[in-house]
């Protein structure tokens, strides 16, 4: 009889694995498997983040072994394209949401089942270990808008091919300085963009010399601020833009369809944004001349900053002495919600050896009920719908961002992100550098169309 097991039903795999239940195609003792070595390859977290969920997969498939390699990011995508060009090519790999569409063509898409060797105790007097075979069902597209998160299907979905799957998911949110916010008589951090416009005065301080000795928030400026592009591209999606069309082709310079206004909400946005480097405006609180957002906030004269929850353990190293928290991300409308996704997802390479091996640890490691210790260990949020929202019902520690997931978005801006990023780090320096041509929307269709050019994946 031959049983495929779902991945919503992947809980009770475990459990039919553990009692001996599934499609046998024979009986082999451990000894006689070939060996299969897989190579692993991950930013940022340290191998001991991964030993909890190896040691289980090794446990049911006693004949695979994961080596596990951190790179440093300045590194990281360097080596992959030459251990690619070399044919050497790690069998599993992490990359960052937005390079999905550019590494399509190294990303191996998810098989329609995989058949694994399965470790099992038979015997009631002498027991003994065998080996079954297993076969799995594969994800598909409607599995991932099932188990994930809306954003993550249009990251890892092309066409009707799942390219990878994430073990977590961050999103945005606002860090301030309590001290700083209390002496300016600041009761609580905002919670709409209107109130951080109205505070910013309160929390900004100039000296006689018109240097900004004190900043209310890190808006405004390019590469002095963690990542103004999701900064940005999150105020427009708040204030309505469509950032992209199904084919991927930008948006955000043009009216969304159906619009009551003659407003460009991308344009509106940008300008919101560069008011806090214009000295006419009275939000201003920034320039490019200014240290880095981070920095500045870790020296406490930055009141407020946006950043990931990464960002909170940073801190803790780099801050003990700020009296900080975290606050949601402040919103155009309360009652309409958009957050701004960051994340990095697992893949298999299009070179591997051992497909069934890699795409089975893939879709064993971010199963609810496996993915947990890794979350655990990073502290970072949750991907997973169900996992989420039991999460929220907890009042998980993470709640700030585990309640953002279930509303957050991003947007595909070309086979070549970080183009996209210095297109709009260009728009950004364009609108709050002085001169006589301030054209917001001329320098938005230029930012658009710097954007466009990059577009080689058609969107599902």
């Amino acid at each position: 009889m031959k049983t495929i097991i779902s991945k919503i039903a992947f809980s009770a795999l475990l459990l039919l694995l553990s009692t001996g239940f599934g499609f046998r195609c024979n009986q082999q003792t451990v000894q006689s498997l070939t060996p299969v070595t897989l190579q692993y390859w991950r930013v940022f977290d340290n191998e001991d983040t991964m030993t909890d969920i190896i040691g289980k997969y090794k446990t049911l498939h006693p004949n695979i072994d994961i080596v596990y390699r951190k790179f440093r990011y300045d590194e990281y995508e360097q080596q992959l394209l030459s251990a690619f060009a070399e044919d050497r090519a790690p069998d599993i790999f992490s990359i960052p949401n937005s390079w999905v569409a550019r590494y399509s063509r190294q990303l191996m898409p998810a098989p329609a089942e995989t058949v694994l060797p399965v470790l099992k105790t038979t015997g009631t007097i002498k027991k003994e270990q065998v080996v079954e075979y297993q076969r799995t069902s594969g994800f598909r597209p409607r599995d991932v808008q099932t188990m994930f998160v809306d954003t993550v299907a249009g990251d890892v979905i092309l066409g009707d091919k799942v390219l990878a799957l994430p073990l977590a998911l961050d999103t945005m949110a606002l860090y301030y300085n309590k001290s700083l916010l209390a002496q300016g008589g600041v009761a609580s951090p905002p919670k709409t963009w209107q109130e951080v416009q109205d505070i910013a005065s309160k929390l900004t301080k100039i000296g006689d010399t018109g240097a900004i000795i004190q900043s209310a928030i890190a808006l405004g400026g390019s590469d002095n601020v963690p990542r103004a592009f999701d900064i940005l591209s999150v105020l427009m999606m708040q204030n309505g833009a469509l950032m992209a069309a199904n084919d991927g082709s930008p948006l955000f310079d043009k009216l969304p369809p159906n619009s009551q206004s003659f407003v460009i909400p991308g344009v509106q946005a940008l300008q919101f944004y560069s008011d806090f480097a214009n000295p006419t405006k009275t939000t201003y609180t920034w320039n490019n001349n200014m240290p880095n957002a981070f920095e500045l906030f870790t020296q406490g004269r930055l009141a407020m900053m946006l950043g990931y929850s990464y960002t909170a353990d940073q801190l803790k190293i780099s801050a003990p002495h700020i009296d900080w928290d975290v606050a949601s991300l402040p919103q155009v409308d309360p009652n309409f919600r958009v957050e701004y996704a960051n994340y990095w997802v697992e893949g298999v390479s299009s070179k591997t050896a051992h497909p069934n091996e890699a795409w089975g640890f893939v879709q064993f490691a971010t199963n609810a009920d496996i993915v947990g210790s890794y979350l655990t260990a990073t502290s970072k949020p949750t991907a997973l719908r169900d996992l989420a929202k039991r999460a929220n019902d907890l009042a998980h520690p993470l709640s700030i961002f585990t309640d953002a997931v279930l509303t957050a978005q991003t947007w595909y801006h070309g086979e070549d992100p970080a183009s996209a990023e210095q297109a709009f780090a260009t728009l950004v320096d364009a609108v709050t550098t002085p001169r006589d041509d301030l054209d917001y929307l001329k320098f938005t269709k230029q930012a658009a169309g710097q954007i466009s050019s990059t577009l080689v994946r058609q969107r599902p």
